[in-house]
């Protein structure tokens, strides 16, 4: 899938299509209990991240990579809280408690 996105997706959009198919593999992933599509949407996710960092950050002004990394950080810490959120409702120890 990853391949895929580099080959076919315009160079614009790439960033945005790692995003959303991240979503696509994190959503299921927590729906079913399926921690190789959680994973996967995390790979997608640091993909995404990664390219924003490298790629489309290299051109702006630094008044606007300040604002990019400060809105990159408030997504990646949501996640962050969505994942350890959902993932502890599912351990054992919750189970045995619950």
């Amino acid at each position: 899938m990853l391949h895929a996105i580099f080959f076919y997706a315009s160079s614009s959009l790439i960033t945005l299509s790692l995003g959303v198919s991240g979503l696509f593999f994190f959503a299921p992933g927590f729906r079913f209990k399926d921690k190789p599509l959680r994973y996967a949407g995390l790979l997608m996710f640091a993909a995404a991240v990664l390219r924003i960092g490298v790629v489309d950050i290299a051109g702006l002004p630094i008044l606007y990579k300040i604002i990019s990394f400060i809105i990159m950080g408030l997504i990646l810490l949501a996640v962050s809280y969505i994942y350890t959120r959902f993932a502890l409702d599912e351990s054992p120890d919750r189970k045995k408690q619950g």
